[in-house]
């Protein structure tokens, strides 16, 4: 999964954050999503499913052939990068129909998620809605539920992970570029990947404080990082998955 022509809109985004860290909008503790994992109202075929919680962008809901009747299953939210939308995320279906795992691929309101840009609050608000979604058609269980995502979206998966650790016990971010976060906020695992040869994110100004700040903080944090530029190699897509089950 590697970034084309949307690569240079999201580098000059996140390269101007970068500069200005102290100007970029803080995910604030009010930004908690209600949801919550319960009974499913009515249940859906396995495969995959648009939302329909929008007219315009929207988002796409996986179920694995391989759910048990009755056993709860669990559940990976996952972010697009900037300037893509839902279909960026559709590589890691196969992952999720080979472990069992529902899948829930939001759409950001516009080009990114809204932290970038502001804190108006409408992206997380439509997780929010999406995952009630999720819930009302699926049997979760409230102890394997991660929040991923990819480059923008990765730090977005972070940070509004971290704040609602209560419904995100796993986060695992692919390449990100920032927190948007400023002290400890839960007790949520995390994995992070990142490329050697990453020319967009460079890990030394990325995920290395990330990761560093984490620690300091005392997160438990898995780190992978992998010979490659900014991309989800099936590799650590496998290894992220394994590692959010065991």
């Amino acid at each position: 999964m590697v970034c084309d022509g949307a690569a240079i809109r999201e580098r000059l985004i996140v390269w101007s954050l970068l500069i200005l860290l102290g100007g970029c909008a803080r995910i604030s503790e009010v930004a908690s999503l209600t949801s919550s994992p319960h009974p499913p109202q009515t249940k859906l075929q396995p495969g995959v499913h648009k939302l329909g919680l929008s007219e315009g962008r929207d988002g796409l809901l996986f179920i694995p052939v391989a759910l048990k009747e009755g056993k709860p299953a669990p559940l990976i939210v996952a972010l697009h990068g900037a300037g893509q939308d839902a279909r960026e995320m559709e590589r890691i279906i196969p992952f999720a129909e080979e472990k069992g795992i529902v899948l829930l691929i939001p759409e950001s309101r516009g080009s990114t998620w809204d932290f970038v840009h502001d804190s108006s609050g409408a992206d997380f608000q439509f997780i929010d809605k999406a995952m009630t979604f999720t819930f009302d058609h699926c049997l979760v269980d409230p102890k394997r539920t991660a929040l991923s995502g990819f480059s923008d979206g990765a730090s977005y998966a972070l940070s509004l992970g971290l704040v609602n650790d209560r419904l995100f016990r796993h986060l695992m971010a692919f390449s990100p570029g920032f927190l948007s976060i400023s002290k400890r906020l839960g007790n949520s695992r995390i994995f992070i990947s990142h490329g050697t040869k990453d020319r967009i994110l460079p890990f030394e100004q990325t995920s290395e404080i990330i990761i560093s700040t984490l620690t300091k903080w005392g997160y438990e944090v898995r780190f992978r990082q992998f010979e490659g530029g900014h991309t989800m190699s099936s590799k650590v897509i496998a290894e992220a998955f394994d590692w959010f089950l065991n």
